[in-house]
């Protein structure tokens, strides 16, 4: 600590701007920016940084210019696909996903357990995004009543039971509410529309060993920036609709606390048509493989670190593992996000050489790159919107040579290595002297 340094706050409350150590929320300084220099801060850090694409934002971002920009986040990829690594120029500082948190011991180890949920419940038709009308078929007495008896068969650690579950809407968790206050669990549900006052109340009596709170529902707004140290349970009462989402709502209950030695989650699996989003979240793996995917659902995650346990129900697991087999991650939604995530691997540049593939342990097989394109080449300028490379693909020539040498991947016959010993050792060919 510098005893010679000021902190303060700039807040709708508190305007306390000639401080060394100015803490603001985005809100009041995307009011107030305009009245500072463009170079008046030397370092800003953004924490949830992973909203720093949005407009309110990148106003201010755009606005200011300081020597370092630094941003804070545990989930950097974007439910709308938005990249916010191209803010920071690629530069990944520290990167540590939940696999290696819990391998470096920086959270709690879980007992994961993925329960079916009742027969008489039947999402197969439902679209995820329908909220309204998944919340109409889980509202049922004879769910809570499952919910509830999962909950005394798998217990909590330490004495109080403190669990936040995930709902689909304010009415499912409005719903679940009410139903646990009817059969004497005391539980209440906060939304968007409580005060910061009333959450802060609650979440202390849900902490407080000799308070009788003992659930908190929500919807959205425990997914991140809310701190709840003690929890020992979290509900998984709706659809994955997304594995950063699941990823979120999982990092609420794995902070350390005193004497607080795992979490329990509890994830009520339906037979919705994303349920295989739920191993793409557990798996932990920077690539989309199928083949390690259903070998990861199968061992039930066995390579997990430390006492971290995940069990699935045999009816969970069939389901995981048909839809594992039905998806398409050769599609460009899945094949945009390994070209990016090992774009990060490589120093934020640009893999324009197969080559940059072979340095790397564990990258992703580029040829995988060309179901959807001609050439590698062809798939960068797809990513990038690189109109240079695109301008050299269009020499005829270059691109000729460039495709016919693609034709040849993967390089597995005596003659293919005999072509590329040519290629590699003559500055000047033609394409009939190279066949």
């Amino acid at each position: 600590k510098n005893k010679n340094k000021t902190t303060g706050l700039l807040t709708g409350n508190s305007k306390a701007i000639d401080s060394d150590y100015l803490f603001s929320t985005i809100q009041t300084m995307g009011k107030q920016f305009q009245n500072f220099k463009k170079d008046e801060f030397e370092y800003i850090v953004i924490d949830e940084a992973h909203h720093i694409s949005s407009p309110l934002y990148e106003r201010v971002i755009n606005y200011f210019e300081p020597k370092f920009l630094l941003g804070m986040t545990a989930t950097p990829e974007r439910c709308d696909g938005k990249n916010i690594f191209d803010i920071f120029n690629n530069n990944v500082a520290l990167e540590v996903r939940l696999r290696e948190a819990l391998e470096l011991e920086l959270v709690i180890p879980f007992h994961y357990f993925g329960i079916t949920d009742i027969e008489d419940i039947d999402l197969s038709d439902v679209k995820v995004q329908d909220l309204d009308e998944i919340a109409k078929r889980l509202n049922v007495n004879k769910r809570v009543d499952f919910i509830i008896d999962k909950m005394n068969f798998y217990g909590h650690d330490g004495e109080k039971r403190k669990c936040v579950g995930f709902c689909v809407n304010i009415d499912h968790a409005k719903y679940m509410a009410d139903e646990f206050n009817k059969r004497g669990i005391h539980s209440v549900f906060l939304t968007g529309n409580n005060s910061a006052n009333e959450r802060e109340l609650y979440i202390k009596k849900l902490e407080d060993d000799k308070d009788d709170l003992e659930v908190i529902f929500t919807v959205d707004i425990f997914n991140e920036g809310i701190d709840i140290p003690s929890i020992n349970l979290i509900l998984m009462l709706r659809p994955t609709n997304s594995p950063i989402v699941f990823i979120q709502q999982l990092g609420r209950g794995l902070r350390k606390y005193p004497n607080k030695t795992f979490l329990t989650v509890l994830d009520f699996i339906g037979n919705h048509n994303k349920t295989f989003l739920i191993a793409l979240a557990l798996n932990g793996s920077r690539y989309y493989d199928k083949d390690s995917l259903k070998v990861a659902v199968a061992t039930q995650f066995s390579n997990l670190a430390g006492c971290t346990n995940i069990q699935m129900d045999r009816i969970s697991i069939e389901r995981i593992l048909e839809q594992l087999n039905k998806e398409n991650f050769n599609s460009m939604k899945y094949l945009k996000e390994d070209y990016m995530e090992f774009k990060k691997m490589n120093d934020g540049k640009v893999p324009y050489f197969l080559m940059d593939y072979i340095r790397y342990d564990g990258a992703p097989d580029p040829l995988k790159f060309l179901t959807k394109a001609r050439t590698y080449l062809d798939f960068v300028v797809k990513m990038e919107k690189d109109e240079s490379l695109k301008n050299l693909l269009d020499e005829e020539v270059f691109f000729k040579i460039l495709k016919e040498f693609t034709g040849k991947l993967p390089i597995k016959r005596v003659y293919e290595f005999s072509i590329l010993k040519y290629l590699l050792r003559h500055k000047d060919i033609n394409l009939e002297e190279a066949k």
